[in-house]
């Protein structure tokens, strides 16, 4: 799916200055903007994307892009769902670009993306870490409006995530979700469920004991299927599917508690 003309924009830069981390600068194109930075522990701040339109219309794309100085540490999310509304044409596009510099983290942590019927999503992200950098990032698909029966009704998904660490590939994943030709029903896709998330975990502290945490705490959630396994490196992928995007966000704030708990960053 080409990108179309850019629509909304954010550019944020991040610095740490005496152990507390501030926004330097930023830009906000509308309808996006972000809200004021505040104050969590240990020299983090949270910062909320904000979208003063409905959602994602038909030709609509988005650019983000962080940049994170080294030290800088800052959770990231929205005000509310990413919805995606019909697009017969061209579609919606969304592209991030994240860079974490050495000793920098960002947890970026958003509310899930809701596809309504005959929509169209093409979505990338690309990340640069350098050495000593973490990224926790997590995102959850809704399949459609359940309560209006549109459920695999969208007319495509398209999901892009690239992650380099020193300047060399560690994860590359692609996914492509099309109802009109593909059976996501099958017990190798969604099955029965409505809700997919991802939540992955880059940090070269990583080790088998922050993955046991982990699987203890998915074992928690038996309302949910869910998977964790390494990455190529020192990296945690965890999928899961549910029938409730409470559910997912749930796991994945526990699994955020216990990471950080665990000192892996």
């Amino acid at each position: 799916m080409p990108a179309p003309e850019v629509t909304g924009r954010i550019t944020a830069n991040f610095e740490c200055v005496r152990g507390e981390t501030q926004l330097r600068e930023s830009y906000c194109a509308a309808p996006l903007k972000i809200a004021k930075t505040f104050p969590l522990q240990d020299g983090q701040i949270g910062l909320c994307i904000m979208d003063s339109s409905p959602g994602l219309l038909t030709g609509d794309s988005y650019q983000l892009a962080w940049c994170l100085d080294a030290g800088a540490r800052v959770f990231l999310t929205n005000q509310a769902y990413t919805k995606v509304h019909p697009s017969l044409v061209t579609g919606s596009y969304q592209a991030q670009h994240i860079k974490l510099k050495p000793g920098a983290l960002l947890e970026y942590m958003p509310e899930p993306v809701m596809l309504y019927r005959d929509a169209a999503l093409h979505s990338e992200c690309n990340v640069q870490l350098d050495p000593g950098s973490t990224l926790l990032l997590s995102e959850i698909l809704c399949a459609g409006r359940v309560s209006r029966n549109e459920i695999f009704q969208f007319r495509a998904y398209e999901s892009l995530l690239r992650v380099h660490y020193a300047g060399n590939l560690i994860f590359h994943n692609r996914t492509h979700f099309y109802p009109a030709t593909q059976n996501l029903r099958t017990l190798a896709a969604w099955h029965n469920c409505t809700h997919w998330g991802n939540c992955y975990l880059f940090s070269a502290q990583i080790r088998e004991c922050h993955v046991e945490a982990i699987r203890q705490v998915t074992a928690q959630y038996p309302q949910l299927l869910s998977g964790v396994s390494f990455t190529h490196q020192h990296d945690v992928a965890v999928s899961v599917l549910g029938h409730r995007a409470w559910d997912i966000q749930q796991l994945f704030g526990s699994i955020r508690q216990v990471v950080r708990a665990s000192s892996a960053f």
